[in-house]
This record gives C-alpha cells, structure tokens and sequence, in this order.
C-alpha cells in the first residue's frame, strides 16, 4: 500500500511540476492541482480505507518530485538553450529519477523517507521563493 502511494505520488508530482511550468501557470495553485489529482489517484488505487496512508508517505515525495521537476525546467530554460520541450523533458526525467531513487530509501526504515522528504521539501520550497526573485519568467 505504501509502495503504491508514493509511486503514485512520483509521478503524479513530475508531471504536474512539469505541465505547471510549461503553461506558466501559479506554483501554488499547480500544487493544490497536483495534490487534488494525487488525492483522486490515491483513492482509486487504494480506496478510502487507506487514504491516510496516500497523505503520509505520499505528500512529501509529491512535492519533492513537483518541486525537482519545476525547478529544473525553469532553471534549464532560463541558463541554458534548450528547447521548450528538451527542457521539460529534461525537467520530468530527473524529477522521476530522484523520486524513484527515494523510493529505494523505504528498504531502510519506514518513517526515514518521510522525514527526509520533508527537510527537503523545506530546502526546496525556499530555493522557489528565492528563485521566483531572481530568475525572469
């Protein structure tokens, strides 16, 4: 059950960071998007029964992987030359590779993934605040 949550939430998470950066739209309103998607994602895989189990283990590594992806494609567009859609390729790919590298931290401990999720969610959420100031649209 777990397993299944936090896969959903992957990619569910580097698909949205992705599709909210390439339509320019606003980071928290494309966060509470992707979270109500992962929401009815988690229901249908899992059922109602276990849904606090979607919003533990499947929250952090949503954000964490929608930060990546947004991040990652607005950093890419803005220094590099690639292209729109090289970028948010680019940007979905490592998105998904740090998802399912975190993934594997759930052979360790059960609640370790979760704590670390979250201090790096913390990183990243102030990394955006700083970056909306300085990188140009």
């Amino acid at each position: 059950m777990v397993a299944t949550a936090a896969t959903a939430a992957v990619i569910v998470g580097a698909i949205g960071g992705a599709i909210v950066w390439r339509g320019g739209n606003r980071l928290t309103l494309g966060g509470l998007s992707a979270v109500a998607v992962y929401f009815l994602a988690a229901t249908d895989f899992l059922g109602f029964a276990f849904l606090t189990l979607a919003v533990i283990f499947g929250i952090p590594i949503l954000v964490l992987s929608f930060l990546i992806s947004y991040l990652t494609a607005r950093h890419l567009k803005s220094r590099t030359s690639l292209r729109l859609m090289w970028a948010t390729l680019a940007a979905v790919g490592s998105a998904l590779t740090v998802g399912f590298l975190y993934l594997l931290l759930f052979r360790l401990s059960l609640w370790a993934p979760v704590w670390i999720a979250l201090g790096a969610d913390a990183c990243l959420i102030l990394l955006a605040i700083r970056n909306w100031k300085l990188v140009p649209q």
